[in-house]
């Protein structure tokens, strides 16, 4: 036998091994597959019908998170909340036990515990069904009794028990990519699954409302602001009375002036500064103007000469000779009449000698000078006496100037003493005043919050209202009929490998060949077997 005839031999054997395995357990097979059908249709028909209704609500951005909770003053900072977190807060709210209570208070708990499919039909087969169906929900209550008496489980009132249902029934999640939040609810009833997706959207727009809502009143606001208003008040008055007592308009706009003034600035050079500078060497020059003055008349006379004629006749010599010879005349007579001791000589000759001795300091001619007033020394005092009153209004003027300069220094310094008190009161009105906005601001967003609160007015759409389910969606009797048969005939095929496998015993010539290394030669079967004896 060659490779390919032996692998076909194998394959062919193999298909044979598996419908031999099929064929032994075919009642196996069939009696695991009538089991599982049987029960799976029984369960699907004794299943109570379930309706389902659906309702869609969508978060958008609105008041909620955009505006800041009005009670919030002061400094604040932005937070920046993901939108996820935004949902899976509403998700909550709807999952909360409060709505689920409002819901069941509002629709009743008998209505939510009824069962619409153990209730008496008209129709004779499905009147049948409900007396199985009454049958088994008679024995699961027996059983929680027992449970209960067994203190295995606890016993709820009606109230809890539809509280139990509800939030068992009801199914919130967020549409996948979306901020769309899915409610879906499950009922015996279609027009209760419905009735109670409605109270519980109600309920859930009417408490997001009220967690949302501004924990302060508008009294609240309105007083705090009236306060607000009065201290801002009064510390402008404080500030304006500060301004007008130190005569202080613009702080910044006075200091910058004071200094242009007295030092300028490279947009204005004339300045007090400036001006003293130029008096101080107006007065160096004029002060050496006048000291060169006074020494250029301290080096003149007051007086010149006009006019001068030489050779002019001596009348006074002339007189003096005159006189001198009738002297000499009256000696000659005298000392020829009188002795040289006589008195009278001796007077003659005594004034002839005086007269001798003034002709000897009398010239012969004279020499005539006119003199007069300088006119130059006159122009120089008159210009020393101009400049000296010009050096003394330069003084005036440099003493002016500096006492004008520490008025300005003096009133710098004030303001720059009385500058940290202004900012001190500026600031406090600042203050006051962003206080008393803030408060005025939150009381204009709460009215407006308290005015969307009455219209009920928030940032949550309903997209879909809760829907009237037409069919039910539990059981689904064709998908688990079909699913019955599958796996019935699945589990069936598998139980009889399985079986099959744990089974050591020979059946086929190939296990008999396999097991003991031999060809079989022939093959007797049981019936044969029986037949030979």
């Amino acid at each position: 036998m060659g490779p390919n005839e032996y692998a076909y031999y194998e394959r062919e054997s193999s298909l044979r091994d598996i419908l031999n395995v099929l064929f032994r357990h075919k009642w196996k097979i069939s009696i695991f597959f009538v089991i599982v059908v049987t029960v799976s249709v029984g369960i699907t028909y004794l299943s109570a019908e379930i309706y389902e209704s659906h309702a869609g609500l969508l978060i958008r951005v609105g008041r909620e998170n955009l505006s800041m909770d009005p009670t919030v003053v002061g400094p604040t900072v932005g937070l920046f909340q993901n939108r996820d977190n935004e949902v899976n807060s509403e998700l909550e709210i709807l999952r909360s036990r409060l709505l689920v209570e409002r819901v069941v208070d509002s629709i009743g708990p008998e209505v939510l515990l009824r069962r619409p499919d153990v209730e008496p039909s008209d129709k004779p087969a499905q009147e049948e069904l409900r007396k199985v169906r009454r049958i088994l929900n008679s024995a699961e209550e027996s059983a929680k009794d027992v449970l209960v008496a067994l203190d295995l489980d606890t016993e709820l009132s009606t109230r809890d028990q539809a509280v139990k249902k509800v939030i068992g029934n009801l199914e919130v999640d967020v549409e996948k990519n979306s901020n769309i939040i899915s409610l879906r609810f499950e009922a015996q009833d279609p027009a209760v699954a419905r009735r109670a997706l409605e109270v519980l959207i109600a309920a859930f727009l009417e408490h997001h409302i009220d967690v949302h809502r501004s924990q302060a009143s508008l009294d609240f606001f309105e007083d705090q602001s009236e306060v607000l208003l009065q201290e801002l008040q009064e510390k402008e008055d404080r500030l304006e009375a500060f301004r007008v007592k130190n005569r202080i308009s613009w702080m910044e706009r006075q200091k910058e002036g004071l200094v242009e003034q007295v030092y300028g600035s490279k947009y204005i050079r004339s300045s007090l500064q400036h001006d003293l500078d130029d008096i101080h060497s107006k007065i160096a020059f004029s002060a050496a103007k006048v000291a060169a003055l006074e020494a250029s008349l301290n080096a003149m006379s007051d007086t010149i000469e006009l006019n001068r004629v030489t050779g002019k006749t001596n009348w006074a010599a002339d007189a003096i000779k005159k006189q001198l010879l009738d002297l000499q005349l009256r000696e000659a007579d005298l000392a020829v009449r009188y002795p040289d001791d006589s008195r009278l000589l001796h007077d003659v000759r005594k004034q002839i000698a005086i007269i001798s001795d003034q002709m000897g300091s009398e010239a012969e001619t004279l020499t005539e000078v006119t003199t007069g007033i300088d006119s130059t020394f006159k122009s120089l005092q008159l210009n020393l006496a101009t400049e000296q009153g010009h050096f003394h209004a330069l003084v005036a003027q440099e003493q002016a100037l500096e006492e004008a300069i520490e008025a300005k220094i003096a009133e710098l310094d004030d303001l720059t003493r009385h500058e940290t008190e202004l900012k001190r009161l500026m600031m406090a009105v600042e203050i006051a005043e962003a206080e008393y906005r803030q408060y005025r601001d939150n009381f204009q967003r709460a009215r407006i919050s308290e005015a969307l609160d009455l219209d009920k007015v928030s940032n949550v759409s309903i997209v879909q209202p809760a829907t009237m389910p037409i069919e039910p969606i539990k059981p689904r009797k064709r998908r688990n009929v079909a699913l019955a048969i599958f796996f019935g005939l699945a589990g069936g095929i598998g139980v009889a490998f399985l079986w099959e496998y744990f089974d050591d015993s020979l059946k086929t010539n190939e296990d008999v060949a396999r097991q003991v290394e031999l060809p079989v030669l022939v093959s007797i079967s049981h019936r044969e077997f029986r037949k030979c004896g």
